[in-house]
């Protein structure tokens, strides 16, 4: 039997399982197509897969690099579009959902969540006051999996910044301690988002330890809780991400759109002032408690948040709460 031809190693070692030709050399980036033992390593100047030294801990370290947090002026100039549908639309093209984290804790969550969101083709990560920094975090890299190529970042130190331009804020909470009347499973929320016509939805996630607080749950629209064993129901973050987006995003890019703007949902900054000039008319008229409006205030709030107003039912609310200001003062009570 003719023996195999013998060819010696950069580094002068001699081996029958390394048969590169002379052009393949030690350090390169594309080996010559006659070369078929793999591919060269991704990292610029690393060590080729036919080398002794593998490849894989410098592309392992690029890696790193590159996907370190950037700001999110910097993503967006860089992130590459999701890859369109089977039937050619954009996946969510009618539905922009946000993904909106107050005060996260553990880099790898973010991480896990930004990988979740890349999923289900969602296009932004918001960060309330985050207790993890993420640069140069490997945690948050490794969970990532290259999801925050695709997903932009930004922070923000309050939930009403993070939320003032979304039609619809969705909280999500546990049922544990919470008034189940205002709690709605994911498929009513789906529902009800379906029927307002909402094209841009936010969907709020508390922190590891103690989720949403009762504020930050009134300056939502609507409350959804994942259905779990009430013996062991807390969710992990990343995991509660990942089940809310596949229960809410099925179907949404088939949501109708209204064609005047005002019978849009509206903004939640705009929601927000509006029940704040209600909330203030009804103080001063002696509707509400002084001691303490919130108890009544904040049913009004869960009521209407869960209808989704548009811009002109809003405008109309402000209009009855001008004229009820108006009333009570022409009638002269409290001079």
């Amino acid at each position: 039997m003719a023996s195999r031809p013998w060819t010696p190693r950069p580094n002068g070692r001699s081996s029958a399982r390394c048969r590169r030709p002379p052009s393949c050399s030690r350090r390169t980036d594309s080996p010559p197509p006659s070369c078929a033992t793999g591919s060269a390593s991704s990292s610029a100047g690393g060590f080729s897969r036919w080398a002794r030294r593998p490849s894989w801990r410098n592309a392992a370290a690029a890696t790193r690099t590159s996907s370190r947090c950037r700001s999110s002026s910097s993503r967006r100039a860089g992130r590459a579009p999701h890859p369109p549908a089977a039937d050619g639309s954009p996946y969510h093209a009618r539905v922009r959902f946000r993904i909106v984290l107050v005060r996260p804790r553990y880099g790898g969550n973010v991480g896990s969540a930004v990988r979740a969101a890349a999923n289900f083709g969602v296009a932004e990560v918001s960060l309330v006051d985050p207790g993890c920094v993420l640069e140069d975090d490997p945690e948050f890299v490794r969970m990532a999996m290259g999801g925050d190529r695709l997903v932009t970042l930004a922070t923000f130190s309050t939930l009403a910044e993070a939320i003032a331009g979304a039609q619809v804020a969705l909280a999500t909470t546990s049922r544990r301690r919470r008034d189940p009347r205002a709690i709605l499973a994911p498929a009513e929320a789906a529902q009800r988002l379906a029927e307002s016509g909402a094209s841009d939805v936010a969907l709020v996630f508390g922190s590891e330890r103690g989720g949403l607080s009762r504020d930050e749950l009134s300056r939502c629209h609507m409350a959804v809780a994942v259905p779990t064993d009430p013996a062991f129901p807390v969710l992990n973050l990343a995991q509660a991400v990942g089940i809310v987006l596949a229960l809410l995003t099925v179907g949404a890019a088939e949501l109708p759109a209204a064609p005047d703007p005002m019978d849009r949902p509206a903004p939640h900054a705009e929601f927000s002032a509006a029940l704040t000039h209600l909330e203030d008319v009804l103080l001063v008229s002696g509707f509400l408690d002084p001691q303490n409006p919130a108890r009544v205030a904040g049913q009004v709030r869960r009521w209407l948040g869960r209808t989704v107003p548009t811009r002109r039912e809003l405008a109309l609310l402000r209009a009855l709460a001008a004229h009820v200001t108006y009333l009570f003062g022409r009638s002269g009570v409290g001079r």
